[in-house]
């Protein structure tokens, strides 16, 4: 439990490496990737004060079906987050722009938000593998 490792500094939540475990440590991302309903899918270079809007823009801007309200950024670490066009954006995030097509077909947030997920699952799944 890394928060409560960090939290007790060290005291508490540390685990006990065994012979034959493996630390893996990324090397840090240099891109965000963009994907969904923009003209450009696919990763653009982080840059210092890069935001949603900027990232939306350098994928050459929305499709005429995208739903921006509905859009998501999911950050490196996992966490998931309703797209903010003045947020700024991190190394290694995820921006997913849903069509107007997926918004119809899930008929409640729950099914939106399933959808999202598998789409962000497999997003993260080409970028750790370098696809």
């Amino acid at each position: 439990d890394w928060h409560r490792l960090q939290a007790s500094k060290g005291k508490d939540g540390d685990v006990v490496l065994q012979d034959g475990d493996v630390i893996y440590i990324p090397t840090t991302p240099t891109t965000v990737l963009v994907a969904g309903a923009v003209q450009v899918q696919g990763a653009i270079r982080y840059q210092r004060g890069l935001r949603v809007r900027d990232a939306l823009e350098q994928a050459g801007g929305l499709g005429k079906d995208a739903v921006l309200h509905s859009a998501i950024v999911i950050h490196a670490n996992g966490q998931t987050m309703h797209v903010n066009t003045k947020d700024a954006v991190q190394p290694g995030d995820i921006i997913i722009v849903p069509t107007q097509y997926i918004i119809q077909k899930s008929r409640d947030q729950s099914a939106l938000e399933r959808i999202l997920s598998a789409l962000a699952n497999a997003a993260l799944v080409f970028k750790v593998a370098g696809l």
